[in-house]
C-alpha cells in the first residue's frame, strides 16, 4: 500500500506551475505586443491610411476631372448649339433681306417702267393737244377771217341798220346791273365796225338815252376790228353785238369737236425698249 501511494504522488509532484515564468512570458508577450503595436502595426496602419487617402483623393480628383469634362463637354455642346442657331438665324436673316431687297429692286423697276410709260404717254398726249389747240386756233383764226371779211365785203346801208336794231333789241334786254353801270357814267363810248353820218349818230344817241337817259356824254368811234358790229361801254360796263360773237361760238364748237375727237384718239403703250430707253 504504501508503495502504491509513493508511486502515485511522485508524478504530482513533478508537475509545478512556475508562477513567475508564467508571469515574465505574459509580461514579454505584453511587451512585444507593445513593441509591435507601437513600431510595427502603427505604421503600417498609418501607411495604408495615408495610401488609402492619396488613393481617395486621387479617385476624387478623377471625379472632379470627369465631372469638369463633363460640364466642359456640356457647355461645349451648348455653344454649338447657340452657334448653330446663330447661323441659322443669320442665314434666315441673310436670305429675308436678300428677298426683301430683290422685292424692292423688282418694285423700283416696275414703278420707273410705269413712270416711264406715263411721262411717255403724257409727252405724246401732250404734243397732240398742243397739235390740236394749234390746229383749231389756226383753222378757227381763218374761218373768222374768212367770215369777217365775207360780211364786210357784203355789208351795206339795209345790213348795218339791222346790225343797229339787233344792237338796241339787246339794249332792251339788259340787266339791272348792265343799265345802272351805263346810265351812271360819266361818259359813254359808241364803237361801230362801219362809219355813221352825223344823222345816223343822232338817231343812235337818242335811242340809247330813251333806253338808258345816262347822265353823261355820248361819244362815237370807228372801231373796225368789231365785224359788223356795235359797242356800247362805260368805265366798268361793256354791252356789245357783233358777228364776232357767232364766230367765236363757231370757233367754240370746232374746239369741242376737235377735243372729242382727240379725248378719241388711242395712245399705243410703248414697247419695253421704248420704256427702258425713256
Amino acid at each position: 500500500m504504501r508503495s502504491g501511494i509513493s508511486s502515485q504522488s511522485a508524478p504530482e509532484a513533478s508537475v509545478q506551475i512556475d508562477w513567475i515564468t508564467v508571469a515574465a512570458q505574459i509580461v514579454n508577450f505584453l511587451v512585444l505586443v507593445w513593441l509591435l503595436g507601437r513600431f510595427l502595426y502603427r505604421p503600417v496602419t498609418e501607411a495604408m491610411s495615408v495610401r488609402e487617402r492619396g488613393i481617395a483623393e486621387r479617385l476624387a480628383q478623377a471625379a472632379e476631372r470627369q465631372e469638369a469634362a463633363a460640364l466642359r463637354e456640356v457647355e461645349f455642346g451648348e455653344r454649338l448649339a447657340a452657334f448653330e442657331r446663330e447661323r441659322e438665324q443669320r442665314r434666315e436673316q441673310v436670305e429675308r433681306e436678300a428677298s426683301e431687297e430683290k422685292a424692292r429692286l423688282i418694285e423700283a423697276a416696275r414703278r420707273d417702267a410705269a413712270e416711264a410709260e406715263r411721262g411717255w404717254r403724257e409727252g405724246l398726249a401732250r404734243e397732240q393737244r398742243e397739235f390740236a389747240g394749234a390746229l383749231h386756233d389756226e383753222l378757227a383764226a381763218a374761218v373768222a377771217f374768212a367770215a369777217g371779211r365775207c360780211l364786210a365785203d357784203l355789208a351795206d346801208t339795209k345790213v348795218e341798220a339791222r346790225a343797229i336794231e339787233r344792237f338796241v333789241d339787246r339794249l332792251a334786254t339788259l340787266d339791272e346791273p348792265a343799265r345802272r353801270g351805263l346810265a351812271g357814267a360819266d361818259a359813254l363810248v359808241v364803237a361801230t365796225a362801219f362809219e355813221l353820218d352825223a344823222g345816223e349818230q343822232a338817231r343812235l344817241e337818242a335811242t340809247i338815252r330813251g333806253a338808258l337817259a345816262p347822265a353823261g356824254s355820248v361819244r362815237f368811234e370807228h372801231a373796225p376790228q368789231l365785224v359788223l358790229g356795235i359797242e356800247l361801254r362805260s368805265a366798268d360796263t361793256r354791252v356789245t353785238w357783233s358777228v364776232s360773237e357767232y364766230l367765236a361760238e363757231a370757233q367754240r364748237r370746232i374746239g369741242e369737236r376737235m377735243a372729242a375727237a382727240q379725248a378719241a384718239v388711242h395712245v399705243p403703250a410703248p414697247s419695253r425698249a421704248s420704256a427702258t430707253d425713256a
